[in-house]
């Protein structure tokens, strides 16, 4: 298990099978969620002030396909506040995680 603490941003690399752990700090309305993988293993994710660690297709997790992005409300409510992701895949798959002042169109 990876974890990473940011502002507003990371991007990093899934190992398979293993949680990866992202804090952010960023006040924002949105967290984007990109997929920037080619293989066809979707990333799992959960996302909260304390998010619930998800499994690869189980249930109560969100999904980003591959090569696409997904965009979910960030449960940041004050400039003083933390929230995680936890993504996990079958796959080594690369990822971007980033928050949003508003969504993008």
């Amino acid at each position: 298990m990876a974890t990473y603490t940011a502002h507003i941003a990371t991007h990093q690399t899934l190992t398979a099978s293993t949680v990866d752990t992202v804090t952010l700090d960023a006040y924002g309305r949105y967290i984007e969620i990109v997929h920037r993988g080619s293989i066809t293993n979707p990333i799992y994710f959960c996302v909260g002030r304390s998010a619930a660690t998800p499994t690869v297709a189980g249930a109560d997790t969100l999904i980003a396909l591959s090569t696409k992005s997904t965009v979910v409300p960030w449960p940041i409510d004050s400039p003083a506040s933390v929230a995680q992701i936890k993504l996990i895949s079958a796959g080594a798959e690369p990822y971007s995680v980033q928050v949003l002042q508003d969504r993008l169109v």
